[in-house]
């Protein structure tokens, strides 16, 4: 009876923290402005989800942690220095991946291994790979009339709680970032240690 009991307990302390992450999730996403083509994530909301992620400390039950997204539309002229929301999750373990608003924030600390792949449509792109706000990473994109693919990976030591997220650089001209039929636009990551 006992087992029963402590399952029962770390059962509803998973439920209880899934609503409070919810609940951190839906303000976050009331503060994800939607200005036409640009979409913008406040520096103070996004240092108010890192501070709550990082005293989370939520893992998956074997304690991997992985995280692997692609966007499901096109974005037309994405316009420069974009945060890139992967809006659709293949997986997440460890549920450090945000895909509301297009950040991974660390779970733990760790060597981590993030790779991208950016489709591109009549149109060049540059594009970054930031943690905690410093470039680590950076891919050039480019396509005349059909659709070409750049990916680029790095392997950064990460900090439990900092911010993980790609964006498009300051250099691009107005083509397409595509997500379809022909591939995938996708964002990933996971621990090597």
């Amino acid at each position: 009876m006992s087992g029963r009991l402590e399952t029962e307990v770390r059962l509803r302390e998973q439920l209880e923290e899934r609503v409070r992450r919810s609940q951190i999730c839906q303000k976050e996403e009331d503060n994800v402005t939607d200005g036409g083509s640009d979409v913008i994530v406040s520096e103070p909301s996004l240092k108010t989800l890192t501070k709550e992620k990082r005293s989370s400390g939520i893992r998956s039950s074997n304690g991997t942690i992985a995280f692997s997204a692609y966007l499901t539309t096109a974005l037309s002229s994405p316009g420069n220095l974009r945060t890139l929301i992967f809006d659709a999750i293949f997986t997440n373990e460890g549920n450090g991946y945000n895909h509301h608003i297009g950040v991974f924030i660390a779970p733990r600390t760790g060597l981590y291994v993030f790779t991208w792949t950016i489709r591109t449509s009549s149109g060049y792109f540059n594009t970054q790979l930031l943690v905690n706000g410093l470039i680590y990473g950076w891919v050039y994109s480019a396509s005349n009339y059909h659709y070409d693919s750049s990916s680029a990976t790095a392997v950064v030591r990460v900090v439990a709680g900092q911010s993980v997220y790609i964006r498009t650089g300051p250099a691009n001209n107005g083509g397409t970032i595509y997500s379809g039929n022909e591939g995938f636009s996708t964002f990933s990551g996971w621990t090597v240690d």
